[in-house]
């Protein structure tokens, strides 16, 4: 099959995930969800297990099932079983559980899920440095360590098991590498794919004529530094002259007055939503310490918005190219003038579409469908299975102390 086409018949998929958006809260792995759309828009069945979730429930008219509603033989019925942003409490307890009922399996790696976090995405804001914040840091610290270990264990053990694992960016991959210490290709089949954004995005196009709310928008989540919001409000006191909105949840602001130019919004937004909400600003805002991609910012350059971005590898990498994107040192954040061009080449706006993305997923799929299963457990896949059973007992316990 060649890159991007179709697969030739429908799938039937089980796309397995941390977490899914809920009414109250829409933004959850978001971007796992705009591929699901596209799978079952391309003729696909598609059945969501969302760790996350205490019940069934539908999202868009997809269902999303907790995992004790799944039983071995209804696992071995999917084609394929897609797992997102994988963890070890979760995802990798499962797949060592159920390796015998899994036909075919591709693992999709989003961001912090084979390195070393704690080392990469920076420390916690002052306001969170409490005892409970130090204690929980040195347990995520340990936790890295084992977690990088065991993936490294995994994905040896899986040679010539037929396993695919998809990459959302290339730097993404060579980060991983270096954690893990392995040449991945020397044990399973390696693939970069750019996350899709949403269809709502390449439907819709930025009208710098309409009216608008405020200069710049920001959608952060609050108290995570990678997503730098302090970098926001560096660079609202530094330009009275403007107006910003940033929407999002967090504790940053209750310890951090904004300026008087910057309006705080606690509120989530579906991503069908997001094109009319980035209409009424002049510029998008996004700046990042960290990310393996930055969906949000590749939508917000495909809507054809004015958008500002920090001058890190992965931002020139995933929007380097486009005229409408601008960049600024998070260390010394300084816009010289407010952006005022938008997107004009239309094959940009389509860097992030299906074809270039999910379609490329999907051919993915049809080949460890088509191949078959090797199944590898062993003695030392249920030793690990105990390990993490422990390992996840001591880090939950850990994040209830953290909250208490």
């Amino acid at each position: 099959m060649r890159s991007g086409d179709l697969p030739t018949t429908g799938l039937n998929i089980c796309v397995v995930c941390q977490d899914y958006p809920t009414p109250a809260r829409p933004d959850a792995m978001a971007f796992t969800h705009a591929r699901n759309v596209i799978y079952r828009e391309a003729g696909h069945a598609v059945t969501v297990l969302s760790f996350g979730a205490q019940e069934a429930y539908l999202w868009d008219d997809l269902s999303v099932l907790p995992e004790g509603d799944f039983t071995a033989a209804q696992l071995s019925q999917f084609d394929v079983l897609v797992f997102h942003a994988p963890n070890l409490r979760n995802h990798l307890r499962f797949m060592l559980k159920n390796g015998a009922a899994i036909r075919a399996k591709v693992i999709i790696g989003h961001g912090h899920e084979f390195i070393d976090a704690a080392n990469q995405s920076g420390q916690p804001y002052a306001f969170q440095l409490n005892f409970k914040m130090r204690l929980k840091l040195k347990a995520l610290a340990l936790y890295d360590w084992l977690k990088v270990r065991v993936w490294a264990w995994y994905f040896r053990s899986q040679k010539d098991s037929r396993l695919a694992l998809v990459f959302v960016s290339e730097w993404l991959r060579k980060n991983v590498e270096q954690c893990l210490r392995l040449k991945l290709d020397d044990y399973v089949n390696v693939s970069v794919i750019n996350n899709p954004i949403h269809p709502a995005f390449q439907e819709s196009t930025y009208d710098p004529n309409s009216p608008k709310l405020a200069d710049f928008v920001t959608l952060r989540s609050f108290d995570l530094p990678k997503y730098a919001v302090d970098v926001v409000v560096e660079l609202a006191r530094r330009n009275p002259q403007w107006t910003f909105h940033v929407y999002g949840t967090g504790k940053y602001f209750d310890f951090n007055p904004p300026p008087s130019n910057l309006t705080v919004i606690k509120k989530k937004f579906r991503q069908v939503e997001m094109p009319e909400l980035f209409n009424q600003y002049r510029v998008g805002l996004l700046p990042t310490r960290w990310d393996s991609q930055g969906v949000v910012m590749c939508e917000m350059a495909c809507l054809g918005m004015p958008t500002v971005v920090s001058d890190i590898p992965i931002c020139k990498l995933m929007v380097g190219e486009f005229e409408n994107v601008s960049y600024i040192n998070n260390e010394d954040p300084r816009l010289p003038a407010l952006p005022t061009v938008t997107l004009s080449r239309t094959e940009l706006k389509r860097k992030f579409g299906a074809q270039q993305t999910v379609y490329k997923e999907l051919g993915i799929f049809e080949h460890v469908a088509r191949e078959g299963r090797v199944d590898r457990s062993s003695l030392a896949s249920r030793f690990v299975s105990l390990v993490l059973g422990i390992t996840n007992r001591v880090v939950s316990f850990t994040r209830k102390l953290s909250t208490q």
